[in-house]
């Protein structure tokens, strides 16, 4: 007998066992939402992130989107990036083509960029804990993929500021 996986859509998120089906239907309750589809992708550092990926005629407001998320679940359900497409491309059984979903950027609309020397540091070290361009002093940590692995590499990288992690 050989395993090869899961067969259902549940992973782990943060120590947390997901499953993205649950995400889907709540965002597909969310106004002006057509279709949507939630996977879970690897992280550089290790463990997996929530992406969202919506299909909507307007431009959908993703902080409110967010905080509908969290009216009904707990915040390691709430995607880390909410995509919005055109349409959700599928493959030739008609089922999703993960293989063409575009690889999420973060949205710099919304960036404040640090000012102080500490607002700097801590940016920056941030950024390179999460593996990310820059991170802003609004930024949450969590919902830009923060977990307790990064959490632990950015305090290490705090302490030690000579230290490349």
């Amino acid at each position: 007998m050989e395993f090869y996986g899961r067969i259902d859509f549940q992973v782990k998120i943060r120590g947390y066992r997901v499953e993205l089906t649950e995400i889907e239907e709540i965002i597909r309750h969310f106004e002006g939402i057509k279709d949507t589809v939630v996977v879970a992708l690897d992280k550089k550092s290790g463990g997996k992130y929530i992406v969202a990926y919506v299909v909507s005629d307007k431009k959908v407001d993703v902080d409110a989107l967010n905080k509908f998320i969290a009216k009904t679940k707990p915040p390691y359900m709430i995607p880390s990036f909410t995509v919005q497409i055109e349409k959700i491309p599928l493959n030739q059984n008609q089922k999703v083509d993960k293989k063409k979903l575009p690889i999420p950027k973060r949205n710099l609309e919304d960036y404040e960029k640090p000012t102080t020397q500490t607002e700097k540091f801590i940016c920056e070290k941030m950024a390179r804990a999460l593996d990310l361009e820059v991170v802003g002093v609004n930024d949450d940590f969590f919902q830009i993929g923060g977990d307790s692995l990064t959490t632990i590499m950015l305090i290490t990288e705090c302490n030690n500021p000579g230290i490349n992690i």
